[in-house]
């Protein structure tokens, strides 16, 4: 206790010392309170009563404050569209060189209350509130960005809605932002207070650069701020198959330095449905005591400060992302890009220096690779069509289990499972092609070995200079496999070989990265040419050991080929058992299961679609009153549910004048609406024969099917009743769609079992057509 006590003094001088400004002493008290008023507000949804009082609580705090601020509206977005608004605090400093602090005003749907991102809006508050009264080393500005989480990241956007194209406040913002000197930016996902704090580089296919990275672990050292530097994903980041999403990609797509800063746990994929997450085990707000808080606060602004303190000479413009991230024992090392070159260059001098040394050995090595080059495209061709027979039989096996994402749950075991049966066909063909005239010569295999490594090599540092550390620590331990005549050491060395790369295949399977997970494991051509290539220098590497290990039987050769085959062989057997009768889902991990009710308003016909990545089986629900059991059904089934109650009006009015009409449509929720549903997304499109021509409306649009179909943005949680106008040539009116998207389900819909979670949506659909009596 004496301990912690002292470690808080020491921690509380040090930020005085840190920071000069107010929050060293009142900022940590002032956010916590500030996170208590913000979370009274919950859920603070985009477009939501609570999403619009978060914002208004914002501007009023900065006012009180005497901070001036602007707000913008997305009035004037294009293609998007929300009822939110971006808040933007600039306090100039020292130097025009800008820190960027970016905060998100709502949260996703399924966010617990004390997860919900208040600790965050909080902190930006006060970070405004000391900023403002010093002025700092360099300009900062905070941004407050409304809609830039999307609600609903796990459901399929209506037609026409867009809700691929988020961060909408940050889109927003970047419209019209050209700065003129250089930036950097934070982007502050804070949903508690407490706990590590995760830094993460890249969005996309693009990463931050090595001096923001670096700069931000820095401040987080000195600030005595628990961080984990999220690593694993760099690999997927470079290769542009991460399914990461981040708030941060359009910042870096813009050219602009940009860090994530989060505290949760999810990871960018979809967000768990509402019986499937994880309760929250302690509500930051209710359970940890405010010392602690205060605490974490306190770190987390001297972060900040330390940031622009190490900064106040200026931010870098340099992007060097050709660069490693290594975290040994706590200390985060930072492989750059001129270290590379400069391995790169000293490993490719010794090898060069040893060849003029050895010249007679080097001389009969290149001589047997070019007898005996043929044997190449024959090994080569072997290992990439067994790749290809294994990606097959993995693509039957889900096939036959009716369980196409089964994979995503067992990235590991399906990846070693595809890897041990490749290996086995190849080795077994290895036994039948030995009866060909193969090269029976063991330093041939060395020594291609050694030049298929040097081809990866070369050919990595041609994409990127990153990827050369993976295949040119291989090539140096081939190459000391290959002069060294020591057996064991021969045996460690190819067991050390594939270590980085084995090590960037971990990672990509245990962050998991999907996309990058299915090239290497369906991809049925280019992953496995990628997977033979890289994987072949290691599998004559193999052969060579195999010339050198004695069988036990004399007379008798191939003994290692042998164990592998057995080996491998064994796994393959042991790992589709399993993979055959292993089912991911349970009461603990309830099987996901969307349930949507489509409505056809117009004719009063009403269905109930059912959808799992996973066969439904016999699952039993109820459905209002009725008790329904489905028996072995697939991963989708649709029923007829007859005639339900009305839940949704439309009205049109259409009004013309001097040859154009300006049409307005007005959505409100029917009268069989249940308590418990929620509009949350209208969707209008204008479909006709003929092209359309929109000459104004009341909402962001754009033109599709030769400008026959126009569909308008509106942005989720709409007012309610919502008016949508558009203005068209008089004599065109054409039939409007208008799909409402709502929150559960008219009647209480429950699965029986516990290993089932469901999803409720309802769709409604009308189409209204303008009629000569409405035109007034």
């Amino acid at each position: 206790m004496k301990k912690a006590i002292l470690s808080l003094l020491i921690l509380i001088v040090t930020a005085s010392v840190l920071f000069s400004r107010s929050f060293a002493e009142s900022g940590p008290a002032q956010a916590r309170e500030l996170q208590n008023r913000i979370e009274s507000f919950y859920p603070r949804l985009e477009g939501s009563s609570g999403g619009l009082a978060t914002i208004r609580f914002v501007e009023s705090s900065l006012k009180e404050a005497g901070i001036s601020y602007s707000t913008r509206s997305f009035s004037g977005f294009e293609a998007s569209h929300s009822f939110s608004r971006v808040i933007s605090v600039t306090i100039a400093g020292e130097r025009p060189d800008t820190l960027i602090i970016a905060v998100p005003l709502n949260h996703s749907l399924y966010a617990d209350r004390g997860d919900a991102g208040a600790a965050g809006i909080a902190a930006g508050i006060v970070l405004a509130r000391a900023l403002s009264e010093e002025r700092p080393p360099l300009t900062v500005r905070i941004l407050f960005l409304g809609a830039d989480i999307p609600l609903l990241s796990d459901q399929q956007p209506l037609p026409g809605t867009g809700m691929r194209s988020y961060p909408l406040g940050s889109r927003l913002f970047l419209q019209n932002y050209f700065p003129e000197s250089p930036v950097a930016l934070l982007y502050l996902d804070i949903g508690s207070a407490g706990g590590s704090l995760a830094i993460r580089p890249g969005g996309g296919s693009l990463l931050a650069p090595a001096w923001l990275v670096r700069g931000a672990v820095e401040a987080a050292q000195e600030a005595g701020m628990d961080f984990t530097l999220s690593d694993n994903r760099i690999l997927s980041f470079r290769l542009g198959r991460s399914e990461y999403w981040s708030p941060i990609t359009p910042y870096l797509v813009q050219g602009i330095p940009a860090l994530l800063l989060s505290t949760s746990e999810q990871d960018g994929r979809a967000q768990l449905l509402p019986d499937v997450a994880a309760p929250n085990e302690a509500a930051v707000a209710e359970t940890s005591d405010s010392a602690s808080i205060e605490l974490w606060y306190r770190k987390l602004f001297a972060l900040v400060d330390r940031f622009l303190s190490d900064h106040r000479s200026g931010l870098s413009t340099d992007w060097d992302h050709h660069y490693l991230i290594i975290n040994a024992g706590g200390t985060v090392l930072f492989y750059g890009e001129r270290a590379t070159l400069a391995i790169l260059m000293v490993v490719i001098g010794l090898t060069l220096a040893y060849g003029v040394a050895r010249r007679r050995r080097l001389i009969r090595y290149a001589r047997t690779v070019v007898r005996n080059f043929w044997n190449l495209p024959l090994l080569a061709g072997v290992v990439f069509l067994f790749l290809l027979a294994s990606t097959l039989l993995v693509g039957g096996f889900l096939s036959l289990r009716d369980f196409p994402s089964l994979w995503e749950h067992y990235p590991i075991l399906f990846f070693a499972w595809k890897i041990a049966l490749s290996l086995f066909l190849s080795t077994l063909a290895f036994r039948l092609l030995r009866r060909l005239p193969v090269s029976r010569n063991g330093s041939f295999y060395s020594a291609a070995a050694l030049f298929f490594l040097f081809l990866d090599v070369v050919i990595s540092a041609l994409i990127n200079l990153s990827f050369v550390t993976y295949f040119l620590f291989a090539f140096v331990v081939c190459f000391l496999f290959t002069v060294t005549r020591i057996r064991w050491l021969k045996l460690l060395l190819l067991l050390a070989s594939p270590l980085l790369l084995l090590k960037a295949a971990w990672d990509a399977l245990t962050a998991p990265e999907l996309q990058l997970v299915h090239d290497m494991l369906l991809s049925p051509v280019r992953g496995n040419l990628l997977l033979a290539f890289v994987t072949l220098p290691f599998l004559l590497m193999v052969i060579r050991m195999d010339f050198l290990v004695r069988h036990p039987v004399r007379g008798r050769t191939s003994f290692a080929t042998l164990l592998a085959m057995a080996a491998t062989g064994a796994s393959t057997v042991v790992l589709a058992l399993f993979l055959l009768t292993e089912h991911p889902f349970d009461s603990q991990s309830p099987q996901p299961v969307t349930v949507i009710q489509h409505v056809d308003a117009d004719s009063g016909k009403e269905t109930l679609t059912l959808t799992s990545p996973a066969p439904l089986g016999n699952l039993s629900f109820l459905y209002g009153d009725r008790d329904i059991a489905l028996s072995n059904a697939g991963r989708s089934r649709t029923l007829s549910i007859g005639e339900g109650g009305h839940l949704l009006e439309v009205s049109r009015s259409v009004h013309a004048f001097l040859g154009r009409e300006q049409t307005t449509l007005t959505v409100r929720p029917g009268a069989g609406l249940s308590r418990s549903m929620q509009l949350y997304r209208v969707a209008v499109a204008l479909e006709s024969p003929e092209p359309l021509v929109m000459y104004d409306s009341g909402f962001p649009f754009s033109y599709s099917d030769a400008n026959r179909r126009v569909d308008l943005h509106i942005g989720v949680n709409p007012p309610s009743p919502l008016r949508v106008d558009y203005t068209l040539p008089a004599g065109k009116s054409p039939e409007a769609v208008v799909t409402a998207g709502f929150l559960n389900l008219p009647v209480p819909c429950l699965p029986r079992s516990a290993n089932y979670a469901f999803n409720l949506r309802t769709e409604v659909t009308r189409v209204v057509a303008a009629a000569p009596g409405q035109r007034q």
